[in-house]
């Protein structure tokens, strides 16, 4: 028998009743008779519940909104205004060309072949197939050599020796 562990190894152990229930039903009836009677005593509620709600913080007032027309267009960008006594610099010079060889034209004649019209899978495709096929006459190999098969008959009891 499996012994209790831990907590309800304790609970079970310090609780040994020895009452049958008559027992234990008579002990709760005179128990129910013993209540004190204590009288119900109201106390006096506050008037200032009755004039307004108490305990609710008052409503925050929302101040108006302004309406605003929305910035659709793009802002307009106003032009610096430039000194007359600046002076800019009005040469623009490229920057310098890289030395390369000349161009040559390369004459190579290349040769381009023309692929079949077939599909990409078709490769795949026709392994597939031939796999398929394969397994089927396998199959049907194994078939025909099921149909073939006899039992060997059954040896007659009689004419063999048993030591």
């Amino acid at each position: 028998m499996l012994k209790p562990v831990g907590i309800l190894a304790r609970s079970l152990t310090s609780k040994k009743s020895t009452f049958t229930p008559e027992e234990l039903l008579r002990q709760k009836r005179s128990t129910a008779g013993t209540e004190e009677n204590t009288n119900f005593k109201a106390s006096a509620v506050p008037k200032a519940i009755f004039e307004k709600p108490v305990g609710i913080p008052p409503k925050k007032r929302v101040r108006l909104s302004i309406p605003e027309t929305p910035p659709i267009s793009r802002p307009v960008v106003k032009p610096k205004d430039y000194k007359a006594n600046e002076q800019f610099d009005r040469t623009f010079k490229a920057p310098p060309v890289p030395h390369y060889k000349p161009f040559q034209l390369n004459l190579d004649h290349r040769h381009t072949e023309t692929h079949s019209p077939d599909l990409p899978g078709k490769t795949f495709h026709l392994k597939k197939h031939g796999e398929l096929l394969a397994k089927a006459a396998g199959e049907s190999e194994h078939d025909r050599q099921a149909r073939e098969f006899h039992a060997r008959p059954v040896p007659n009891f009689a004419q063999i020796k048993v030591r």
